[in-house]
């Protein structure tokens, strides 16, 4: 039996505490008989190197590698790029697992036209899938899948893993959701909050192929000199935000110890400014020094915050990675004393 009665308070709002389990659906039955394609809107680390392009985020192409091996599946990905993220001309180009969609045009003229060239991608090799996987509701993604639904007749399932509309009052986008989430046979959602949007679509809770039950007999108490990792966007929504006041705390308790930070977001510039001695900020980090730190880390940090709104649409994704190395995972929860 671990020791799972960890309990630190990082203000008033907020308190640190084990992550021991999470919620989620067997969604094997949904994949049996089914080849599927897969879509979505982000590029693996070699369509970065390939275009001489600066990676600031480690979308999770390999992710998706995992999920369908676990359900031994073959499936392909078929990967366009956010508008945004399109600052020049790109190649199209193939790998044995992936079709990269490319265009001469960039941003939102250059998905545009990504998309069609992955509609055309979708009618030539009609023959080689059943049923379509679609990276939440982006237009280019969902659209094309609505293609293959109406004049294919395949089956769109839709990985619902971040709810905007609890980052987005815009009335055109509510409009547009109401329209796109009636496409999908099926809907995995990240959390239970977001099947109440599909009352007449078959629904699974899904959090990705995570075993916790290692944390059952781990300690989850500190010792001196340990080392705590926050990695991913550095925004106020996953909490980076709450590293001083942790810190603070932790002083309280410890003499020595390290919080190391990689990621990249919009709060780079304050933490830069923390001057905090035992917080080292690396950035962003390719996948190999990025694996480098998570093996040196004697545990990792969740910081999202239960009360923001987005939580409820949302699921922090890095712990599935995190868990494979079966070191202790700290959550942030609300304060109870």
């Amino acid at each position: 039996m671990g020791f799972s009665n960890f309990y630190l308070k990082i203000n008033e709002k907020y308190s640190l505490v084990p992550l021991l389990g999470v919620e989620k659906d067997n969604i094997k039955a949904l994949f049996k008989n089914k080849r599927t394609v897969y879509i979505c809107n982000y590029p693996d680390e070699s369509w970065y190197k390939k275009h001489n392009f600066k990676q600031t985020t480690n979308y999770s192409i390999e992710k998706k590698y995992r999920f369908f091996k676990l359900l031994n599946k073959e499936a392909k990905i078929l990967s366009l790029t956010e508008d945004s993220k399109i600052q020049k001309e790109t190649k199209s180009y193939s790998t044995e697992e992936v079709v990269h969609f490319g265009s001469k045009f960039n941003g939102r003229i250059g998905q545009l036209f990504m998309m069609l060239k992955l509609i055309k991608w979708l009618y030539v090799n009609r023959k080689t899938y059943d049923s379509c996987l679609c990276y939440n509701f982006s237009p280019s993604e969902i659209l094309s899948s609505f293609f293959s639904k109406l004049f294919l007749r395949k089956k769109i399932i839709v990985d619902f893993e971040d709810d905007y509309l609890l980052k987005n009052n815009s009335k055109l986008y509510k409009f547009y959701f109401s329209l796109v989430k009636r496409i999908p046979n099926y809907i995995i959602c990240i959390n239970k909050e977001m099947v109440n949007y599909f009352p007449n679509k078959k629904t699974f809770v899904f959090n990705g192929f995570i075993n916790l039950d290692y944390a059952q007999n781990i300690d989850f108490r500190l010792q001196d000199d340990f080392t705590l990792l926050y990695a991913g966007a550095l925004d106020d929504i996953r909490g980076v935000d709450l590293i001083p006041d942790l810190v603070r705390n932790l002083r309280l308790k410890y003499k020595n110890f390290k919080i190391n930070i990689t990621g990249s977001g919009p709060l780079e510039r304050e933490i830069n400014n923390w001057n905090l001695p035992e917080v080292n900020f690396f950035g962003f980090l390719n996948s190999k020094d990025y694996n480098n730190v998570l093996i040196d880390s004697t545990g990792y940090l969740i910081l999202q915050k239960p009360d923001h709104p987005f939580s409820k649409g949302s699921f922090p994704s890095k712990i599935e990675y995190y868990s494979k190395f079966k070191k202790p995972i700290y959550q942030i929860t609300l304060s109870y004393d």
